[in-house]
């Protein structure tokens, strides 16, 4: 099966990145160390890092290790992600790079660490030329996410509930509720329901702005900036013209949006 994989990949050169993903890692530290509890026998992993590389392939993500390693193989790097929850560290004398660490006997296991400020997750961010990754515990995350918070309240972010009719300028954190629908009466327009904790508002997107329409899916977090306030029949539309603009939040909103009942009170009252 992963020859014919890398065999059909290998002749279509039109992706623009390749990666494995794989639970145990081919090595820890460098391609050719020796067998470990940790890592593939040599001959193995010799030959799936040549057949992947084949296919391109530039990233091998993969866990097993209960923290972070990794290293190169050629143009190929492998990133051995520690765990979401328990961190097995190695011992004092034991150093990253010798025999012990790639098996259980060089770990500490009387020192195993499951916390806020040990475990956590990495982020890959991926565009069209690169391809980058950071590790992150819980707590450097939950310090970034208070920074954001804090970002936007300087720079004019309301609330859904404080929208006012008439209002320009208007920079928003939500979440979709509701995918974009065509505009009743309007071709032109697509409107798509955001909320935040306060209640939730239509926000009404130019049809032809197919990056804004697809990045509005159901629980999405998106972040309006510079909308204008249009009233429709008494309710408010949160216009994004050519002047404004409606992209994927980053980091990710951590609100719950509140039930189509309250909904339904808070448009009403803005509407009047």
């Amino acid at each position: 099966w992963l020859e014919a994989e890398c065999r059909t990949i290998a002749q279509r050169p039109t992706f623009a990145h390749v990666f494995c993903f794989s639970h145990i890692p081919p090595f820890l530290q460098t391609p050719d160390e020796p067998k470990g509890y940790y890592n593939l026998e040599p001959h193995v992993r010799r030959s799936l890092l040549d057949q992947v590389k084949s296919a391109g392939c530039t990233k091998w993500f993969c866990g097993h290790y209960h923290q972070n390693a990794g290293g190169h193989d050629g143009t190929m790097e492998v990133v051995i992600t520690g765990a979401a929850g328990t961190l097995i560290p190695l011992k004092p004398d034991v150093p990253p790079k010798s025999p012990e660490a790639l098996s259980p006997t060089g770990q500490d296991f009387s020192n195993m660490q499951c916390s806020l400020e040990v475990s956590g997750l990495r982020i890959v961010t991926v565009t069209q030329k690169d391809v980058h990754h950071v590790w992150y515990t819980y707590a450097q995350l939950a310090a970034m996410q208070q920074e954001k918070v804090k970002m936007l309240e300087k720079t004019g972010f309301v609330k859904v509930i404080g929208i006012r009719p008439e209002a320009k300028g208007v920079n928003v954190m939500a979440k979709c509720v509701k995918a974009p629908m065509l505009a009743e009466g309007n071709s032109n327009f697509q409107d798509v329901v955001l909320g935040d904790e306060t209640g939730v508002v239509t926000v009404r997107l130019q049809s032809d702005a197919e990056a804004q329409i697809s990045a509005c899916t159901p629980g999405a977090s998106l972040q309006v900036q510079n909308g204008t306030v249009e009233m429709v029949n008494g309710h408010i539309r949160l216009v994004i013209d050519r002047w404004a603009d409606l992209t994927p939040a980053d980091p990710s909103v951590m609100f719950e949006v509140p039930t189509s009942e309250d909904v339904v009170a808070v448009e009403s009252e803005l509407g009047q």
